[in-house]
């Protein structure tokens, strides 16, 4: 029981110092919006929501953490010198350096300091934490928590919308 209790409060932390990085960089980037903020339809929208909070965390958990922590596994399985240990540490790292990469090239710098970097590094050890229970629960583990954070940002940009625009 104290184990999952401490799983479970590591876990929370690492959504917490997210959410600061994410609060931290939408304040000073709302700096820059003020000057000519975009129309509310283009930054809210129920396409864009349904894309940000369902479809995106399904497509990136698959890619990001399902096929390449699997794949990293299964390839460092095939070789008898890497330790188990060492083949987790490796996965997590190249889930990580996928997720970031990706948020970089897709949605720039910002992306990447706001939602790559925390988030590929939660998202790693999210998966890689409950993949020793089942697979299946590591990925709806861990595309819940992506969907849940990303309701948490888009919520966080409404509110400073809302309070920036008016």
């Amino acid at each position: 029981m104290s184990k999952n209790v401490g799983k479970i409060t590591l876990i929370f932390s690492i959504f917490a110092v997210t959410q600061c990085a994410v609060l931290l960089a939408m304040i000073s980037y709302s700096q820059f919006e003020i000057i000519n903020p975009p129309e509310f339809s283009t930054v809210f929208s129920v396409r864009r929501m349904i894309g940000a909070l369902l479809f995106g965390p399904f497509v990136e958990t698959f890619i990001f953490q399902f096929i390449v922590i699997e794949s990293t596994i299964y390839l460092c399985a095939l070789s008898n010198k890497i330790t188990i240990k060492v083949s987790n540490t490796l996965a997590i790292s190249f889930s990580f350096i996928v997720f970031s990469a990706a948020h970089y090239f897709f949605n720039g710098t910002y992306n990447l300091i706001v939602a790559g970097i925390p988030g590929g590094l939660a998202l790693g050890y999210i998966y890689m934490n409950f993949r020793k229970y089942r697979k299946s629960e590591a990925f709806f583990c861990t595309w819940i928590f992506h969907a849940v954070t990303n309701l948490y940002i888009d919520g966080m940009f409404y509110f400073y919308y809302k309070l920036l625009v008016g």
